[in-house]
């Protein structure tokens, strides 16, 4: 039995939404341009996200993502074998970093598709755990395609300054 989880382009805009208010009551900052949002912590330097790993032999990531005078920039690469999966972004639309965690969503090809896609990551360097990553995928028509996540078994997750 497969279930499918649909949500529609409403629901996801409301989800951002909360996401943004979240962070705003948290004593972040949000600012919007050219379609995306950054949050980022006040008071700080601007923070970037990127890492390089596998959450098993077949499934491996790389991403860079930080924010930019228009907005966000960077990539995500995903490949998981078994499941035949190859994402590769095309725009990074939200990007969220409380460290050590950080949340950025976007738009890919999916398997020659476009897509939307969220990912979490958790740098746990501090605390001498393994880096956590986790990927959702969703449809055209807001069905959630694709989803995994875990500890890496190897790989890196930072979150840094950025240059910008």
């Amino acid at each position: 039995m497969t279930y499918h989880q649909t949500f529609s382009r409403s629901v996801i805009v409301v989800l951002l939404v909360l996401a943004l208010s979240v962070a705003c009551m948290s004593n972040a900052l949000a600012t919007s341009t050219s379609g995306s949002v950054t949050i980022v912590q006040s008071k700080t330097k601007p923070l970037e996200v990127k890492g390089e790993g596998n959450l098993d032999k077949q499934t491996h990531f790389e991403f860079d993502v930080e924010p930019s005078k228009n907005g966000n920039q960077g990539h995500l690469n995903y490949d998981d074998k078994n499941a035949k999966i190859k994402l590769e972004s095309t725009r990074i639309m939200f990007l969220s970093i409380t460290p050590p965690s950080a949340t950025f969503v976007g738009t890919a090809k999916y398997n020659q598709q476009t897509a939307i896609f969220l990912v979490h990551v958790i740098d746990n360097t501090k605390s001498n755990k393994a880096d956590f990553f986790s990927i959702t995928v969703i449809n055209d028509l807001g069905h959630v395609i694709y989803s995994k996540s875990g500890n890496l078994i190897s790989g890196h997750i930072k979150i840094q300054e950025s240059w910008i």
